[in-house]
């Protein structure tokens, strides 16, 4: 399997008109690189974050088959973005606010003050229960009001700084 592979990276390369000497030199030097086919049998190199965080800029550029001088050839880098897609990072979807709201009724001791509520509503002493739930509301409102305004102003900040790398 490992020929086929190098035999299409050697294609790869000739296509993009490449080096088919240093397509070579570097089918040797990564034998135990991992490999990640698409549907039409053309395959790109792979690194892990923890493996290029091990290994010094050049033997990470020469694994991912990349001139560090003159980058990709546009043919190469619109190949990897059809298989992978961007290189941007996913976002996800803001909860709705009453989700975040009814959240912080998870915590433990509301859920104790919650059920000794109950309690007090099934001996009969309405006045605790009530004062037990004005309690409650008072804490989650302020929790939440906290944790709302704080996620605000950690979006702002990310507003600030662009999510590149150099």
């Amino acid at each position: 399997m490992k020929d086929t592979t190098s035999n299409k990276y050697e294609k790869l390369f000739e296509d993009n008109e490449l080096d088919t000497a240093a397509a070579a030199t570097d089918k040797e030097r990564n034998k135990n690189a991992p490999v990640k086919e698409d549907k039409d049998q053309t395959s790109i190199m792979w690194l892990t974050t923890a493996e290029a965080a091990s290994l010094g800029a050049e033997e990470v550029a020469a694994r991912l088959h990349v001139d560090v001088r003159t980058g990709l050839w546009w043919q190469e880098a619109d190949h990897r973005k059809q298989l992978v897609g961007f290189n941007e990072f996913s976002v996800k979807e803001q909860e709705p606010t009453w989700k975040k709201y009814l959240e912080q009724f998870k915590n433990p001791l509301i859920l104790l003050l919650l059920a000794s509520a109950f309690v007090s509503v099934c001996m009969r002493q309405f006045d605790d229960a009530v004062s037990i739930t004005v309690a409650i509301i008072i804490v989650v409102t302020v929790a939440f009001v906290q944790e709302y305004r704080s996620e605000k102003s950690l979006e702002e900040l990310n507003k600030l700084v662009p999510p590149t790398c150099h």
